[in-house]
């Protein structure tokens, strides 16, 4: 995917349904990865939030959103630099929102917010809304 097709207005967003899926098993691994690779630590040891995103949190969610029953509305796994094209794109706004539901994930494991903002539709509308 080229930086380019990443959208970067609010016009370009949308959000899909979370209702009918079950998200323990994506839940759970999310946590695990947490934990893992220490995001707690780096948010409060103010790592810079770009850096959070693009390294750790989009390939990680859109590597296991892919394992998922939802791989069929998802585009496959980021890689560190399609990533970092895709948090370079995003509006101060849109970055706030990725700040809030990475925190809201890892402090008080709230990640459905997080789940749908690493979600896209097949035409690759980014969800931000939370």
């Amino acid at each position: 995917m080229q930086a380019d097709s990443f959208p970067t207005s609010s016009s370009d967003q949308s959000i899909l349904d979370l209702e009918n899926v079950d998200l323990d098993p994506l839940t759970e691994a999310l946590r695990d990865t947490c934990i893992k690779d220490k995001w707690s630590h780096l948010i409060k040891s103010g790592t810079d939030v770009s850096w959070l995103l693009s390294r750790l949190v989009l390939p990680s969610l859109t590597n296991l959103l892919a394992a998922t029953s939802l791989k069929s509305k998802v585009i496959g796994p980021l890689g560190w630099g399609e990533a970092q094209a895709m948090v370079s794109g995003l509006s101060g706004e849109q970055l706030e929102k990725w700040k809030d539901a990475t925190w809201k994930a890892v402090e008080i494991d709230d990640w459905t917010g997080l789940i749908q903002l690493g979600m896209y539709p097949l035409d690759y509308s980014l969800v931000c809304r939370v």
